[in-house]
């Protein structure tokens, strides 16, 4: 699912050419477009999650992935400036997903999910670019749209709800009591009640509503955005995510151009580059980050702190910068394809690095809030 809702969001670009002379439509109207669906990102974050949280993430992801769907099927059939622009905007704001993951291998988890959006973000246009050089961008938008129409219809049958409900009550707590003033005899002839297996059609609820105030979950994100694992993270993040859409917008602007003269398929082969390096970013964030932090939580006396992450951190952040300097450079002097591709590889990396830590560290440092920490990040709106 991951890896097609990022298709959705980021397949566009390798159609630009195709569209220019398809629909009535300008550069600059199809770059505004993606800047809407960038924005409608930010929005899904604040409108899914919340609902995600009170009423269940099993309906909440069929509802955004159907939507996605939608959006697809639309824009397989699109034939304005003003569809362009909608379009983007529904995509980008069903396209806003909540993932989690676990303790000590949370780098590892983080890392397999930044594997799967950047597949989808990067690997999947050399297909979508192959197949519009062929059959048509808008056969590529219908075999997208198939995808998922069949992911959603999928989930509706075998997606299980996560979200979990107490149905004690508070007798959690007066348990929690009763153990605290009994004696060490009494403990002992405590006997744990055994627990019947729970409904398998329980899990299949569509709505799993719990009684906390919708308008308080929705207060959370700004609640929470000062805080300085959030700020720094949407920051870097945001950054990261702004800078990885100007190297695809210029790419799908400037190799269709001379001296390259790139068709959608090869635009799309440049996309793979992105997807080399991002790969070896999340491990670089993902497994080795976790590796690093049980070695130094075993120096520090065992105590693991979030921060420890970060000692991995200045190495992608500098590859970062460096291969955003190598791209840019090459691609305006008119360079073999290559030195652009190397540089995009080099970007990544350390873009996938950055984000696998940057945000584990966020689910580290607060746990017991992490369905706020989805905040809008800004600096995804600029280009």
């Amino acid at each position: 699912m991951t890896m097609a809702v990022y298709t959705a969001l980021g397949v566009q670009p390798i159609f630009w050419n195709q569209m220019l002379r398809d629909i009535r439509v300008s550069q600059l109207d199809l770059t505004n477009g993606g800047t809407v669906k960038l924005g409608g990102t930010a929005v899904g974050c604040i409108v899914f999650i919340p609902f995600a949280k009170k009423y269940g993430r099993r309906s909440a992801y069929i509802f955004s992935t159907a939507l996605v769907a939608a959006g697809v099927w639309w824009s397989a059939y699109m034939k304005t400036t003003a569809e362009v622009y909608l379009t983007n905007f529904v995509i980008g704001l069903a396209g806003a997903v909540n993932q989690a993951a676990v303790q000590m291998s949370r780098g590892t988890a983080n890392g397999i999910y930044f594997i799967a959006s950047k597949t989808g973000a990067s690997l999947a246009p050399m297909m979508a670019g192959a197949h519009a050089a062929k059959a048509g961008y808008r056969t590529s938008y219908v075999s997208l749209a198939v995808c998922l129409t069949l992911i959603t219809l999928l989930f509706v049958g075998t997606l299980e709800e996560t979200k979990f409900v107490s149905r004690d009550g508070d007798g959690d707590g007066k348990r929690v009591g009763l153990a605290e003033t009994a004696s060490a005899s009494e403990i002992d002839r405590i006997v744990a009640p055994l627990r019947a297996p729970f409904p398998r059609y329980l899990r299949l609820e569509l709505i799993t509503e719990t009684k906390e105030s919708l308008l308080s979950i929705f207060r959370e994100p700004l609640q929470t955005w000062w805080w300085p694992h959030v700020l720094f993270a949407s920051v870097v993040y945001g950054m990261g995510i702004c800078w990885f859409v100007v190297v695809g917008t210029v790419t799908a602007i400037r190799f269709v151009k001379e001296p390259y003269g790139f068709d959608s398929a090869q635009v799309g082969y440049m996309f793979g580059a992105s997807a080399v390096g991002s790969v070896l970013g999340c491990l670089y964030g993902g497994f080795l980050t976790d590796k690093s932090i049980q070695w130094l939580a075993r120096r520090n006396g065992g105590v693991f702190e979030p921060e420890m992450r970060f000692y991995l951190l200045p190495l992608p952040a500098v590859t970062l910068s460096v291969g955003l300097v190598i791209f840019g450079a090459t691609t305006d002097q008119g360079a073999h394809w290559f030195f652009p591709a190397l540089g995009i590889v080099i970007f990544s990396f350390g873009f996938g690095a950055t984000a696998d830590i940057v945000c584990t560290v966020v689910i580290d440092s607060y746990p017991d809030r992490l369905a706020a920490k989805d905040v809008p990040k800004p600096p995804e709106t600029l280009r």
